[in-house]
């Protein structure tokens, strides 16, 4: 990833270098910082918005609603609901993360804005790092685990009824049993009995590990327009050795068109996967395969883009938690006057958990057992 943004604004880098931090009164350099977080932030809710939604409760309730079946009735006779899928329920964690920057008063009075701005930098770009790495655990990793959401002291009086002792996180579905089902195509299905998370059964990559992805979500009908996420060597690798009865190539004239909103404007715009990183190289047995940064190499993930997407971001129900910000070493030391950086840390607090737990489906290529790969 390429940046370009400066931290403070129309000053040039070169101005900025013998200009101490503490010569500038705090109204104008922290709006600057602000405004560097806020693109950052615009950036971040882009790039998980393509595997994510956002929400602020620890648990929530989940189903498609939709694909159950009428029942006959007589002239004068009444009939019980029309039968869907039933509701399953996931939760989701809440983290705090933090880096080793910590501005003491005798730095602020030593560095100059230079400095200032390499830090925002590095805690952005660890920031970026961190929340994919977190993103792609979520997705990649097929084991449950429990949390305890009352680490965040007034949560459990927050959210009345949702967070009541340890919460299970679950991942996509993994056979591990849970209450709920789908309907699709008239059949209805336990997703406690899915499993999710597949390996190829070869060591090679071949267009049998995608179609495996596939038949999975046409089973629970999520096949309308399913994109699959692959390592830029896996991407390559689908180019260069799949059979063209396989592989297209990606058409840029497809890839855009003209629309037309209820207003009768006009306005191009893109099909598929726009956020940042994300790069279409073409269709393998119609599904768009999208080079994804970050990815594992010999993992990839398909998904249905019609539908919700298979994640939930979880972020603070405090406006001060949210996005990159600074805050005090332990969370509630007093500023110190004439000092606003003074004794604040970069942190971010967020978790990511399974929502939509059909809507994904991950293989290994591998001849063996599934394993959790280590994020790039």
């Amino acid at each position: 990833m390429s940046l370009t943004a400066n931290a403070f604004g129309e000053m040039l880098f070169g101005d900025l270098l013998p200009v101490n931090i503490l010569s500038v009164t705090e109204d104008r350099y922290l709006p600057a910082i602000e405004n560097f977080l806020a693109a950052e932030q615009a950036y971040l809710n882009q790039l998980t918005s393509v595997l994510c939604d956002t929400g602020k409760e620890p648990q929530t309730g989940f189903s498609t609603g939709v694909g159950g079946l009428m029942q006959k009735m007589g002239k004068r006779g009444s009939v019980e609901a029309t039968r869907g899928g039933q509701r399953w329920f996931v939760a989701f964690p809440l983290f705090a993360f933090g880096n080793k920057q910590l501005y003491e008063v005798p730095w602020l009075q030593r560095a100059t804005f230079v400095e200032l701005a390499w830090t925002i930098l590095d805690a952005m770009l660890s920031d970026i790092r961190t929340t994919i790495t977190e993103m792609l655990t979520a997705l990649l990793s097929n084991a449950n685990y429990t949390y305890d959401d009352s680490q965040w002291p007034g949560m459990n009086a927050q959210f009345v009824g949702q967070a009541s002792g340890p919460l299970t996180i679950r991942r996509l579905a993994n056979a591990d049993g849970a209450v709920g089902s789908v309907y699709a195509r008239g059949v209805e299905t336990q997703i406690g009995t899915l499993q999710h998370y597949l390996t190829s059964g070869s060591g090679t990559l071949a267009v049998t590990a995608f179609t495996a992805a596939r038949d999975k979500l046409r089973n629970v009908g999520n096949d309308a327009d399913i994109a699959v996420l692959v390592s830029r060597a896996d991407a390559d690798y689908v180019v260069d050795n799949f059979a063209s009865t396989d592989y297209t190539p990606p058409v840029e004239v497809l890839d855009r068109y003209l629309a037309q909103d209820a207003f009768g404007k006009y306005a191009t715009q893109t099909k598929g996967l726009l956020d940042p990183g994300f790069r279409s190289r073409g269709r393998v047995r119609n599904m768009e395969l999208i080079e994804a940064p970050h990815w594992p190499v010999g993992y990839l993930c398909a998904f249905d883009r019609s539908k919700e997407p298979p994640l939930r971001r979880r972020i603070s129900d405090l406006a001060n938690e949210q996005g990159l910000h600074l805050a005090s070493e332990n969370g509630d030391l007093p500023d110190v006057q004439s000092h606003p950086l003074a004794r604040k840390q970069w942190r971010r607090i967020q978790g990511f958990g399974a929502r939509n737990r059909t809507n994904a489906v991950v293989v290994q290529v591998t001849a063996g057992g599934y394993t959790v790969p280590a994020i790039p």
